[in-house]
């Protein structure tokens, strides 16, 4: 039995304790898998969530709204239409960047699969977070009624998610693509989350000389929901995003 004040349990815990408070619950948090925020949480996680892809033919991604009906650092703010009013002693605000940088839409993994596997299992689990009460439909197209003073103090519900599917080894050169079941936005619906795969062929050297015959497999998921507003944009966001490969054939490990 670990003793739990040896520096392996004491790390352990404390790489729980930031992943729960950085990133939030996964399915093993019983404790909190289910919880309900008070704000948006996008703004109570900073990381562990992915936002939905730009479209074809746009470069920019909506981030986590930075401004809106809340308080931020103490100060209350307006709808990004007019802006904050400014204080007479308050400087004029910065020259808006050119661009904003992108949030991240993808995650992925790379392993070693033996040449003659021909298909591998990957798994997901998620979070989504619903708003209480719902919003009508209209707020995810419409700022004005984003912005509503009625839909100010709503409440966020986690609903955690969960998927499977099964992908062929791609062809060098190929790229697959597989919708995740039941991977919609809750309150947006339109897209989804996607599981897309590419590989190529790789020689290992293992430890006694010889080679093997193995498949680099990169996996990735991504998230093509339909997009919104920004008021109400992590309805289309999926958080605590985990990924899982499995192979019928052991993986291989990388000597170095």
């Amino acid at each position: 039995m670990l003793d739990p004040h040896s520096p392996t349990a004491v790390r352990t815990r404390l790489v729980e304790t930031l992943r729960r408070d950085l990133i939030g619950p996964d399915p093993r948090d019983t404790d909190i898998v289910n919880e309900k925020l008070n704000t948006n949480p996008s703004r109570w996680y900073l990381t562990g969530y992915l936002v939905p892809a730009p479209a074809d033919g746009d470069d920019t991604v909506d981030e986590p709204d930075e401004i809106g009906d809340t308080v931020i650092d103490g100060m209350e703010q307006t709808d990004p239409a007019t802006g904050p009013a400014l204080a007479a002693d308050d400087s004029a605000p910065d020259e808006p960047a050119p661009r904003k940088p992108l949030a991240q839409s993808s995650c992925g993994l790379t392993v070693l699969v033996d040449a003659r596997t021909e298909t591998v299992d990957v798994h997901v689990t998620w979070g989504d977070y619903v708003t209480e009460p719902p919003l009508p439909p209209k707020v995810f197209e419409d700022d004005s009624a984003a912005f509503d003073p009625s839909h100010r103090d709503v409440l966020w519900q986690r609903v955690p998610g969960q998927a499977s599917v099964t992908i062929q080894i791609p062809q060098p050169g190929e790229r697959i693509r597989r919708p995740l079941e039941g991977s919609a936005g809750r309150q947006r619906p339109g897209g989804g989350l996607t599981v897309e795969a590419f590989a190529r062929p790789y020689s290992l050297t293992q430890p006694d000389g010889s080679t093997a015959d193995v498949v680099a497999l990169t996996v990735m998921l991504v998230n093509r929901r339909t997009s919104t507003k920004r008021r109400f944009a992590d309805v289309t966001y999926a958080f605590q995003v985990k990924l899982e490969v499995r192979s019928k054939l052991p993986l291989i490990p990388e000597w170095t």
